[in-house]
């Protein structure tokens, strides 16, 4: 066989060599030898598809581990608290999340955190954008940055044996990053150009509404922004925002595939050493949830209207966290499997729940849309999907509601990323992340604590959003006061 490698693949070696190939493969099913499958005599194979070949090694078995996966939280060498869980999936993620994102940033900074999430995996101090762009190509690994109201991650997906090159990459990129200013001008061309699509969704210019329109203080910043409102951030003022977030009592790491004692071997030599920091309150903390509605008028053949409650406690309320996943099941128009009271079709265009958390407050609610000659009809109709969890929810609908907010839960945690997506974010707003407690909250939920849930809700002042031709749309905070008098 060494001769055939040597010299390349001829008729004239095939034919030398195939005697001794073939008695090689002697005693396989049906008479079958190599040289016939080398093209020398008969090619029929006798061995049936529903049978592995003689020939051909069976691949090892994986075995189920005799435990399910520990989930270990604790505090790296420079007192960044860090969460784990080691999976027996062969790839594994890890990602570090800063308290950062639109709630944090000032008239000076606006936009900062989606200029960051652009940068990432860039030129750091140890490395070009090239260098790290081929390492991570290298290794096969997929890099991803995220930005949202109350917190910016960055993580890196990769086969479990790559773990420790994915530490240096990451915590490399998150805490060294150069930020040379020609690629701050490049990835504030590329947000504006993010906005500009954005702005086309109005499902994100909806929600953006909807939250200003909801909450006085950070929470109520705009994140949808102007394009042109990036022209005005100054390189020094986004070199100021990212040296002000990348502290320990502001980050957290987290990993999937990697357990505790591993991450601490390969994170902590990475790490500056500092005295032990505990994480501070969330900067969310000092949202005001007010109410109210907001009209939002630009051309659209449809007309957009939605309406959310607070959920009171946010992902700091367990109980809280649980309700508002129920509730969003309860009014997701897509389910088809809840029973309703009423038709609904001749209304709807389209029609979907959403749910908001974060650390002392939440969103939950739905959002509809119809042509604009059903404005009217269409904010009754809205209204109506909510009011009817608030008088009471039948025993069998909210038994499918369970399974399916439990399900929904299980499915975000099935992937590595999608599970260190859920970790860092709760960690870092709660200090805190416990899965089985969902899964007890939701189960313990009766239907007063779903009717009550809403009801609070819409005492305090329910949020409502129109967006789209208003020609003629009722006034908004005079509808919802009909209704709620």
């Amino acid at each position: 066989m060494s001769k055939i490698l040597v010299r390349g693949i001829s008729s004239s070696s095939l034919a030398a060599e195939a005697p001794a190939l073939a008695s090689k493969a002697s005693g396989s099913a049906g008479g079958q030898s190599l040289a016939s499958m080398l093209g020398f005599g008969s090619t029929r194979i006798d061995t049936p598809l529903s049978e592995p070949l003689p020939w051909v090694p069976s691949p090892l078995r994986g075995t189920a581990p005799k435990a399910p996966p520990k989930l270990e939280t604790g505090h790296l060498a420079s007192g960044m608290p860090a969460i784990a869980v080691d999976t027996p999936s062969p790839v594994s993620t890890v990602a570090i999340a800063f308290e950062a994102g639109s709630s944090s940033e000032t008239e000076h900074t606006r936009g900062a955190s989606k200029v960051l999430a652009a940068m990432a995996f860039k030129a750091t101090t140890n490395r070009t954008t090239f260098r790290l762009t081929r390492e991570l190509e290298k290794i096969g690994a997929t890099p991803a940055s995220v930005s949202s109201r109350d917190h910016l991650t960055l993580g890196i997906t990769a086969l479990k044996m790559h773990a420790p090159e994915a530490f240096e990459m990451l915590l490399d990129s998150a805490l060294n990053a150069k930020l040379s200013y020609h690629e701050f001008a490049e990835a504030v061309n590329l947000v504006q150009q993010q906005l500009r699509e954005s702005a086309r969704q109005p499902s994100s210019l909806i929600m953006d509404a909807l939250h200003r329109a909801a909450y006085e203080g950070p929470l109520g910043l705009p994140m949808q922004l102007d394009p042109a409102d990036l022209a005005h951030l100054d390189f020094g003022a986004l070199r100021e925002y990212y040296a002000n977030v990348v502290k320990a009592s502001r980050t957290v790491m987290a990993s999937a595939g990697v357990g505790m004692q591993d991450m601490n071997k390969l994170a902590n030599p990475l790490l500056p050493p500092s005295a032990s920091a505990a994480l501070v309150p969330s900067s969310t903390a000092g949202n005001t949830y007010v109410g109210g509605s907001l009209n939002v008028i630009a051309p659209s053949p449809l007309t957009h209207v939605a309406v959310a409650v607070e959920a009171k406690g946010g992902l700091s309320d367990p109980k809280a966290e649980a309700a508002a996943a129920v509730v969003r099941m309860l009014l997701d128009a897509s389910r088809a499997v809840l029973p309703r009271t009423h038709r609904e079709s001749d209304i709807f265009v389209s029609a979907s729940a959403f749910s908001q958390m974060y650390s002392k407050t939440g969103l939950v609610g739905i959002s509809a849309a119809s042509t604009p000659g059903q404005s009217a009809q269409l904010v009754d109709a809205v209204m109506q999907r909510v009011e009817a969890v608030a008088k009471g929810v039948p025993e069998a609908q909210l038994k499918q509601a369970k399974q399916m907010a439990i399900s929904s839960y299980k499915e975000g945690l099935a992937s590595s990323a999608g599970m260190v997506g859920t970790m860092a974010p709760h960690l870092l707003l709660t200090g805190r992340f416990e899965p089985s407690d969902f899964a007890a909250k939701v189960d313990a939920l009766s239907p007063s604590d779903v009717s009550s849930f809403i009801a609070d809700g819409l005492k305090r002042t329910p949020s409502v959003v129109s967006y789209g031709s208003m020609a003629s749309a009722p006034r908004l905070g005079g509808v919802v006061s009909k209704r709620l008098a």
